[in-house]
């Protein structure tokens, strides 16, 4: 009887335990569900937002990016002489072209401040229509910039529109007339409707004052309905985006994801209706609802199954068990199994604690490695692995760490830049250029503290943050022991190695307060300095943007005219003054489609780098020309071509010009290469070695711009000169201050040395009549000839310049 009673207890015990299992388990299913249902919830919510708000997004940017189009395009037609000086048949094409490119304009127009309208595809205008008076005239007029007109009827049609527009004026800002261009909201409305229902939405766009624009329901736009007529608009058009919801026109209720437009001055909205937004978030939550419920019955009877058989023991076991293999006894084992379900569920168990105990010590190695590797892997991802300095990454965490301080009242940014670093790399080998990375970085590193934090920018480019000052004077001496620093040569596997920098520095807050600006303008200052002949530093101004964007376009222009024939040859004849004929002609690079100077174009390139592939053009055009020239005359024809200091780094230019003579079968004395002071001034014993290598081979040297700036005749003894170009300035200079005696010894001097003169620049007949008379030898200006074509040089060979003169 005391048996049946503890079996009974024991029943009644394992009983209540079931049940408390049950109840917790219960909750626990309860509670699981409200919270997937609540995050499924969130989830849809935030999927229809989501969504709704690209939509509305990618229809604001469509129609910003559209708007852009438009005003690009009339920017550029601002442009064109055309609409400047030209008639109604001249601009009829311009209003076209456009139109046939943005096929949104209905009209395209040009109204004058004569009252002329000139409008494209052509229509008669009503009588008395005066553009004037219109709003769309005087609305752009008085903004001087591109503007939007809200919604009208056309005055001819009768159709409802915007109209945009933009002033037009000449070179002294005076309002030549008005451009406009006229979209049917019609057609905007079909546009925006398409793009919604391809969502499966409905969009729309309303102006400042909530009128319709755009609607897949037309008659809200005839009519000029007002959204305020079902919703708060005051509140939306003062927000940049967001949602509301409200009840439409028909009553059913609605909900909208908008964005505000800022021209034209509006809103863009994505309605749906919510009963369809919110459906499979319903669904959802009846599933959830449903699935909780059967889970919780098959518990149920799967307690009461189980419950037949004696289960607390061996599961207390396992409980207790578990709890020590969680507070990491390993060693923990289930004693004295048996051979039913819960006898292998023990024996498993054991087995899975011998794999865990292993698996744990696998672990806690495999932690130790990461660990180190994860320590690695950030120093790798802050660091240059070169020169052991920070890198970009790094700098720019710096940089932003110290922005983010508003104590911090001031700071500079260094960019520093080695000249030439490529030669050295040419010259030394890569190897070497490296190795010397490495010292200067040493070099660099003595001048940190606390307050000055380096990194490697790339290549051989270095940035240097000065914290908590940007006084002039304290970051002029941090540049000057800078110099100091680098005035001894570095020694590069027993290689002497000098090195020079550019400089450019950029302040906080007084240039920027945003990093990447900071970084940008500093660079900027670099190039500057960097192009500078008397300059190594220099800080940054708002007018070296505007310099680096024109030279930037430049560049883009001289890259495009090698790439596609985009360079031309004219020619001016040096004029003997004994014969009065041409005997050379210099060859004066000009670009065929863009007025630029080559004194605009000529720095770029050699700043840029491409002045090595332009003067290799130069070069072999010229002698080919030269080679077709002395075919056709019976008179010798020599022609001189300009050589640039950047040339001097064209390691291959002597083969490449002895291979050209080869091949035209050119003598090369009919060639000559004009050089001036300054690539001997900057270079001089490279430039006097390459320059001999040239004469070795019979071209012809010319001294070109003597007297202009520093001049020195000690490079005659050196470099086997055919030729003195004196420069205009100096010519003019002793010519027109009576300084006769000062050109006539001059001009004596060289004759001594066996050296004929060219006087450049000559203009004026009294200074042609002063040359001739002390002698002389060549004349190069326009009072003989300007430049000319390759078509025109015949005739200019067989002309007597000075006949003319003397008539």
């Amino acid at each position: 009887m005391a048996k049946n009673n503890e079996v009974k207890w024991y029943n009644s015990l394992l009983l209540k335990i079931n049940w408390s299992i049950i109840f917790l388990l219960i909750i626990f299913i309860a509670v699981l569900s409200i919270v997937i249902r609540n995050y499924v919830s969130e989830q849809v919510n935030n999927q229809i937002e989501s969504r709704n708000t690209e939509i509305a997004d990618s229809l604001e940017y469509s129609i910003n990016d559209f708007i852009r189009n438009k005003e690009r395009i009339l920017a550029l037609t601002r442009q064109l002489p055309e609409l400047h000086t030209g008639e109604r048949e001249e601009v009829l094409p311009v209003l076209s072209a456009i139109n046939q490119e943005y096929q949104n304009f209905k009209y395209l127009y040009l109204g004058r401040p004569d009252g002329e309208m000139i409008i494209y595809p052509e229509i008669e205008m009503p009588a008395g229509y005066i553009p004037g008076e219109r709003d769309w005239y005087q609305s752009a007029v008085n903004r001087d910039s591109i503007t939007w007109t809200d919604s009208y009827y056309d005055a001819n049609e009768n159709y409802l529109m915007i109209t945009t527009a933009i002033p037009v004026r000449d070179e002294n800002n005076q309002l030549l007339g008005v451009l406009g261009g006229d979209i049917v909201l019609e057609d905007l409305s079909q546009q925006v409707a398409d793009k919604g229902r391809m969502y499966g939405t409905n969009a729309f766009i309303t102006d400042a004052s909530g009128k319709f624009i755009a609607h897949d329901n037309q008659e809200l736009i005839l009519n000029q309905r007002n959204i305020n007529e079902i919703l708060d608009y005051t509140e939306i058009i003062n927000n940049q985006s967001g949602y509301i919801e409200y009840q439409g026109f028909n009553g059913d209720e609605k909900i909208a994801f908008y964005n505000r437009l800022s021209n034209p001055e509006g809103v863009v909205f994505v309605e749906s209706s919510i009963n369809e937004v919110f459906a499979i978030q319903n669904r959802l939550e009846n599933i959830i609802l449903i699935s909780s419920i059967v889970v919780s019955i098959l518990l149920i009877v799967s307690v009461f199954l189980i419950n037949k058989k004696y289960l607390l023991k061996p599961i207390n076991n396992l409980i207790n068990t578990t709890r020590m293999l969680a507070d990491g006894d390993f060693s923990a084992k289930i004693k004295g199994t048996k051979d039913d379900e819960l006898g292998k569920l023990a024996t498993n168990f054991n087995y899975m604690t011998d794999e865990l105990a292993a698996a744990y010590q696998q672990l806690e190695a495999n932690n130790e490695e990461i660990t180190y590797l994860n320590q690695n892997l950030e120093y790798q991802a802050n660091h240059d692995p070169l020169t052991d300095l920070a890198n970009w990454r790094k700098f720019m965490k710096e940089l932003n760490s110290f922005l983010e301080e508003k104590s911090n009242k001031e700071a500079a940014l260094i960019f520093l830049d080695i000249n030439n670093f490529k030669e050295i790399n040419d010259t030394l080998g890569h190897v070497n250029g490296d190795l010397l990375l490495k010292e200067f970085s040493k070099t660099l590193s003595q001048i940190c503290n606390e307050n000055r934090f380096l990194a490697r920018y790339g290549g051989d480019e270095f940035l240097i943050l000065v914290k908590n000052t940007a006084e002039k004077s304290k970051i002029e001496a941090l540049i000057q022991q800078l110099y100091e620093l680098i005035s001894e040569s570095f020694i590069i596997n027993e290689n002497k190695v000098y090195i020079d920098l550019s400089i450019g520095i950029s302040r906080y807050p007084m240039n920027s307060e945003d990093s990447y600006q900071l970084v940008t303008m500093a660079d900027t200052a670099m190039y500057q300095a960097k192009e500078s002949i008397d300059k190594n530093h220099l800080y940054y101004q708002e007018k070296m943007r505007n310099r680096l964007e024109t030279n930037k376009k430049i560049k883009e222009i001289l890259r495009e005219a090698l790439e596609n024939d985009g360079f031309k040859l004219v020619y001016q004849p040096q004029v003997n003054l004994r014969t009065g004929r041409a005997e050379y002609f210099e060859a004066l690079l000009r670009l065929k489609n863009y007025n630029i100077s080559p004194g605009k174009f000529i720095p770029v390139a050699e700043s840029s780098g491409l002045i090595n592939e332009i003067g290799r053009w130069v070069t072999e055009e010229t002698i080919k020309e030269l080679a077709e020239l002395n075919q056709e005359s019976i008179n010798p024809i020599k022609i001189s071509i300009n050589f640039s200091v950047k040339q001097l780094h064209d390691a291959g230019y002597i083969d490449f010009l002895e291979e050209l003579l080869k091949e035209y079968d050119l003598n090369p004395g009919l060639l000559e290469i004009e050089i001036t002071e300054s690539i001997l001034i900057k270079a001089e014993d490279k430039a006097i070695e390459f320059l001999n290598k040239i004469s070795d081979l019979g071209v012809k040297l010319a001294l070109d711009d003597f007297g202009n700036g520093y001049s020195s005749l000690k490079y005659l003894s050196f470099i086997n000169f055919d030729k003195i170009k004196v420069d205009r300035h100096l010519g003019k200079m002793f010519l027109d201050n009576d300084q006769k005696e000062t050109m006539a010894s001059l001009i004596n001097l060289f004759h001594s040395m066996g050296l004929p003169v060219v006087a450049e620049g000559v203009e004026e007949l009294v200074n042609y009549n002063l040359l001739k008379n002390l002698k002389c030898d060549f004349i190069q200006g326009y009072l003989f000839s300007r430049p000319v074509g390759r078509d025109k040089l015949t005739k200019i060979l067989n002309h007597n310049f000075i006949k003319d003169i003397n008539l």
